[in-house]
């Protein structure tokens, strides 16, 4: 058991506040493998096992066998059980969350993969409380490695084809930089305005599990599937791969069916089809026939003017 700000070991404590940084917690808060933990009372010692599907106790109240004093989960004192380790009493936890112990770019990019290929997985592996912020640095932090990757692709590119003849590699750099990075704060923009949609749509169409943190954990971790756009294909591919992704997590999430999930992600892009048809139909004026105007007939040829007769006795030829 970790604190959830400093990342201090909780073992064998009595109080129910962090010694290194303050912060205060609760046991019910935690999920632990299954029969992997001791909660011991807080007044004999006794030691219990939690058989719960989270690990915790079952009833979570209840009279101490040995001490016969009334105790709850939140009061015990844990440890792990004889013969594991702290890791070992771990359930499954999101990569990007476990990154100050297992190294950051190995969590980034485990994450990524998740995004890809095992999205409810990833949503099963977060807190169960909802991170958002969280969320939207692993978004940050993805948008800015495909910004600097697409930039130094483009660049070489550049280079090798003399379009930046006479400039130094980082002068040539600067243009695709700029580009790459307002395409990812583009990117970054439309998948929260997403998910404040998404999570309104639900909210309006039958409720939530959780709040809108949760919406925005979906949304942001999907984000992972961007690392698609610097492959020659995944331009085209981003889109509908970020789409099934949140899709899945935001399912996980909000425990909602996957049509509603979907549908709340695509309302964006339906307010934005609506509102170029309305514009379309707003520029078009009011009782404008689409048929030829009539065009007037030509004016009548002016008449010929009359031969002259010829004079008596002229000759004619």
């Amino acid at each position: 058991m970790w604190c959830k700000t400093c990342d201090y070991q909780l073992w064998n404590i009595k109080a129910r506040r962090c010694p290194e940084c303050g912060t205060p917690f609760a046991v019910s808060d935690y999920e632990f493998v299954p029969n992997s933990v001791k909660f011991c009372c807080p007044h004999c010692g006794q030691d219990y096992y939690g058989t719960g599907p989270r690990g915790h106790l079952d009833p979570p109240a209840f009279d101490c066998v040995s001490c016969s004093q009334p105790v709850t989960m939140d009061e015990m004192v844990l440890l792990p059980a004889e013969g594991l380790d702290a890791e070992q009493t771990r359930v499954f936890r999101t990569p990007w969350l476990q990154r100050k112990t297992n190294g950051w770019f190995g969590s980034w990019w485990s994450t990524v993969k998740m995004a890809l290929f095992s999205p409810t997985k990833l949503m099963h592996g977060l807190a169960p409380a909802p991170q958002p912020g969280e969320a939207i640095r692993f978004a940050v932090a993805t948008y800015l490695f495909m910004m600097a990757v697409g930039a130094a692709i483009f660049t070489i590119i550049g280079l090798l084809g003399g379009m930046f003849a006479g400039s130094t590699p980082g002068d040539a750099m600067l243009l695709p930089m700029l580009v790459m990075g307002l395409y990812a704060a583009g990117l970054l923009i439309a998948v929260l305005i997403t998910a404040s949609l998404a999570h309104l749509v639900l909210r309006i169409t039958g409720g939530t599990a959780h709040g809108f943190g949760r919406t925005i954990e979906a949304a942001c971790y999907a984000a992972g599937v961007s690392v698609l756009i610097l492959t020659g294909c995944g331009t085209h591919l981003f889109w509908p791969w970020w789409l099934i992704s949140a899709t899945l997590m935001l399912r996980q999430g909000q425990r909602v069916h996957g049509a509603r999930a979907a549908l709340s992600l695509l309302a964006l892009p339906i307010l934005l089809i609506v509102a170029i048809m309305l514009l379309v139909v707003a520029q078009q004026p009011m009782g404008v026939s689409l048929a030829p105007a009539p065009t007037a007939p030509p004016p009548p040829a002016p008449p010929a003017a009359p031969v002259p007769a010829p004079a008596p006795g002229a000759v004619t030829f």
